[in-house]
């Protein structure tokens, strides 16, 4: 739902016309899009879902896993980081699986010990939530808009009435265009880093957050005031010094 609303910005101070014909071209171009995602993935996930997969699978062949006899498993990795997979439940205390849906190293490598112990428990990408699947993509985006007449060709109304606009006041200072967030709504870098974890990226939505950057002059300006601190701190020490030296001369400290 963020992301769409992020996309109504242009059409959003709109007259309501021509902002829902606005939503409609948007719609019809992101269903025609992701058509031509759906049609050069290959195998059973989406893009994003199966390059994480992939990687997860290549760390969970160097880990070491002991499983405790029920639904268990204790995954230790090379830096003997350790962390607790439940097989049931779907779940790994690093907190990769529960947050993605995506099965983490720790949770591929439990799978790996279960197979080689006789026991079935399928491939990995059985274990992929739902949302990631192209059977799934397929089913939302199955449907299709159909393109309409200009306005010229479309049919009066019957209406006796004829509604007129409201007077138009204008406000005072520069009209305001983002939509305000609520108090608990995550921000915009945050936004960000789920969509692309989530795997939204297979169709390039991904918000594109640019943190600043520290430029050559920021650098000089912060190590002057690094400078000018150290001085200032040097100036009181020496002035604290004189001060004890005075006192301790009078016989006073």
């Amino acid at each position: 739902m963020e992301l769409f609303n992020s996309k109504l910005d242009e059409a959003r101070d709109k007259p309501i016309i021509t902002c829902l014909e606005y939503i409609r071209e948007y719609l019809t171009k992101r269903i025609v899009n992701v058509h031509k995602v759906l049609d050069k993935c290959k195998g059973s996930l989406s893009t994003t879902a199966t390059t994480i997969l992939e990687n997860n699978k290549t760390e969970a062949s160097k880990m070491r896993v002991l499983f405790n006899g029920a639904d268990k498993y204790q995954v230790t990795g090379l830096w003997m980081e350790q962390y607790v997979v439940n097989l049931k439940e779907r779940s790994c205390t690093c907190r990769k699986w529960d947050i993605t849906g995506i099965p983490c190293q720790h949770a591929i490598a439990a799978m790996y010990d279960k197979m080689q112990n006789g026991s079935e428990c399928g491939d990995p990408e059985a274990w992929v939530s739902k949302c990631y699947w192209l059977s799934t993509w397929n089913a939302m985006y199955q449907h299709t808009i159909d393109p309409i007449n200009g306005r010229s060709m479309w049919p009066r109304s019957d209406c006796p009435t004829t509604l007129l606009p409201p007077k138009h006041h204008k406000q005072v200072g520069r009209p305001q265009k983002k939509r305000k967030r609520a108090v608990d709504e995550p921000t915009q870098s945050l936004l960000s880093v789920i969509r692309q974890v989530m795997g939204n990226g297979d169709v390039k939505e991904v918000t594109n957050f640019k943190p600043k950057k520290f430029t050559f002059s920021s650098v000089l300006i912060y190590d002057k005031l690094v400078n000018l601190l150290v001085l200032f701190v040097m100036v009181a020490m020496s002035s604290i010094n004189h001060t004890l030296a005075k006192a301790c001369s009078k016989g006073c400290y």
